[in-house]
């Protein structure tokens, strides 16, 4: 019986986000029969780090900057001893963890790319270019990556394999949540406070469903980004006269049980690539409202398992919304849709299984 292969998986932080919970995920579902798993932080922890499973080795660099020598060093020592024989970066972790492989023992490298805005454009193609060179494969999580990753990056098709997200069930013993608002009348978005999620239209619309359904509620739930976006958040807020309809949430331990106390999920961002909190609102069963980018169509079934509307319409997402108030009925259809539509598509078995085939190719190389 051949020992467990070594593989360290590598993330900037374990905040809250979809890329965190993703690398939470994989490690925490990988099997131990085949792989013995590690996980890496190259700057900080976060929330999500006391979910980490107990058996998961964890190494701790708390970088200082981009280029960090002792930093450095320090994860090649750990590589050399946990007998690591593959490093899985994920989005912007790719560049210690490039920097890693260079020195000995040479471990393999995959690239797990996350992210939709604008395809890594704040940055360097070249930067990319360069350092996925480094790499023996790349990982993307929906079809407009791949593309991105084999005519921008230029890598190989064979060594590109897309992965979508996965979510696990927790059996949904959750705690009761006290919600503002009636039933029928809420609505939840798991979104962290960046420009990308555009919760800026999202507030216009809520102020045209307030207009029509002054009872309705808007749960904003995500981490905080940059002051400055945070700060237009809120006096978009009671700009649009909306501080006795908008709840700001902030990051949540109890995200699950929000959203059971809710009654329509929505996601008004203007790119993605493909979204974790849509995989979380299927499993809680909630009708879902998002914008039709990144893999939104493909995991609302091109509209057969929530609804679709245009980037940036403020009107369009409100009239869907409002749709939905009014349709016990259409809600329970979206619900039901969505969520078996997760169940079957999105599944740990499935990612873990695709993601062993993009091993096997990698270390026999």
């Amino acid at each position: 019986m051949m020992a467990p292969i070594g593989v360290m998986h590598v993330i900037d932080t374990l905040e809250r986000g979809g890329a965190e919970q993703v690398a939470l995920n994989l490690v925490n579902a990988m099997p131990r029969d085949q792989y013995r798993v590690s996980l890496c932080t190259t700057r900080w922890d976060g929330p999500l780090a006391e979910h980490v499973a107990a058996d998961v080795s964890r190494l701790r660099l708390n970088r200082q900057g981009r280029f960090d020598l002792p930093a450095l060093l320090k994860l090649v020592a750990e590589v050399r001893a946990q007998k690591v024989q593959l490093l899985h970066a994920h989005g912007t972790s790719l560049l210690v963890a490039a920097m890693a492989s260079l020195l000995p023992p040479h471990p393999k490298l995959i690239w797990h790319v996350h992210y939709g805005r604008d395809l890594y454009g704040s940055r360097p193609l070249a930067l990319y270019r360069a350092l996925a060179r480094r790499a023996q494969g790349v990982i993307v999580v929906s079809s407009v990556l791949l593309d991105w990753a084999r005519r921008r990056l230029r890598f190989p098709t064979r060594r590109t394999w897309l992965i979508p997200n996965f979510v696990v069930e927790n059996g949904g013993d959750h705690r009761p949540v006290a919600l503002t608002g009636s039933r029928g009348r809420r609505i939840a978005c798991v979104a962290n406070l960046r420009p990308q999620k555009n919760h800026l239209m999202l507030l216009r619309a809520m102020s045209l469903i307030a207009r029509r359904e002054p009872d309705a509620r808007l749960f904003l739930l995500g981490a905080g980004g940059s002051p400055a976006y945070t700060n237009l958040v809120r006096g978009a807020i009671t700009r649009l006269g909306l501080r006795g309809n908008v709840c700001m949430l902030g990051s949540r331990d109890d995200v699950a049980a929000v959203l059971q106390a809710c009654d329509v999920a929505v996601l008004s961002s203007d790119s993605e690539a493909l979204p974790l909190a849509l995989l979380e609102y299927g499993l809680a069963g909630l009708p879902v409202v998002a914008t039709d980018v990144g893999q939104c169509r493909d995991v609302l079934d091109d509209g057969r398992a929530g609804v679709l509307v245009p980037a940036g319409g403020a009107e369009p997402l409100a009239e869907a919304v409002l749709s939905l108030f009014r349709s016990p009925g259409g809600r329970a259809h979206f619900g039901e849709r969505l969520r078996t539509r997760v169940r079957e598509r999105y599944s740990a078995t499935e990612a873990i299984h695709r993601l062993r085939q993009a091993y096997d190719v990698i270390l026999a190389s």
